[in-house]
């Protein structure tokens, strides 16, 4: 199925459903605005709310031959022809909604509690189903993107202590966009890198394998940068 007609089967199902609007989210309308979008096989999508959810379980019923996989963090994943189509989990960090106002953001609304949440603003960019415009929906996003930098959400403290993960992914994004974590980020993370204790030695593998191939001078560099060397279990073509 060509991309397009994918995107307008999603698009469809929401509204005979009468479901929230989706939007595609992350790397793909990211990779739009940076016009640097190559083959196209991975799809986030999001609904801004619980319904989201409830698109997933539509969508097994028209795509033929599909099958929903939910992970341990929540979110979901639909395998169709040559497309992954990740569910977002529609996570929110706890108490996002009094921090955005305490921020200045007057009744934030559950697509920006749901932004605010995730890790970098680099990923927060939407596009609707029809592909007619990028939203950036902080405002923060499209600023970082042009000075190819990364920066977390809301404080550095908030955002990776909650998910240490994130952690690793500011190697990975350095290396796969050639970004430079913001100096908040990188002085969080050199005196808080204990916060590494917690996250599996398979998923840094993982995660600074792949950095490796898209970058190894990058991810030797910013992994020195962020001070977790010791944090780092043997990989080959690591230092």
């Amino acid at each position: 199925m060509p991309l397009k007609e994918l995107l307008d089967t999603i698009d469809e199902t929401a509204k005979l459903n009468k479901l929230s609007k989706p939007y595609l989210v992350g790397g793909f309308p990211r990779d739009i605005f940076m016009k640097s979008l190559e083959n196209v096989s991975d799809l986030d999508i999001t609904c801004g709310d619980q319904q989201t959810k409830t698109l997933a379980n539509k969508l097994i019923g028209v795509l033929p031959g599909t099958t929903l996989t939910t992970f341990n963090d929540g979110h979901s994943r639909i395998i169709y022809d040559k497309f992954k189509i990740d569910i977002s989990n529609n996570f929110r960090i706890p108490n996002i909604q009094k921090m955005l106002i305490n921020s200045g953001i007057q009744k934030p609304t559950m697509m920006q509690e749901e932004l605010y949440s995730r890790d970098f603003t680099v990923n927060t960019l939407l596009m609707p189903m029809n592909l007619s415009s990028v939203i950036d929906a902080t405002g923060l996003a499209m600023e970082d993107i042009r000075n190819k930098s990364l920066d977390t959400c809301l404080s550095p403290r908030i955002t990776l202590s909650y998910d240490p993960k994130r952690i690793i992914r500011i190697v990975y994004l350095s290396a796969k966009l050639d970004f430079v974590p913001t100096k908040r980020v990188i002085d969080w993370v050199r005196k808080n890198n204990n916060a590494l204790d917690g996250v599996s030695d398979g998923y840094i593998k993982s995660r600074i394998g792949k950095s490796l191939k898209y970058n190894p001078e990058m991810t030797n560099k910013m992994i020195k940068t962020l001070n977790i060397q010791n944090k780092i279990p043997y990989i080959k073509g690591l230092f």
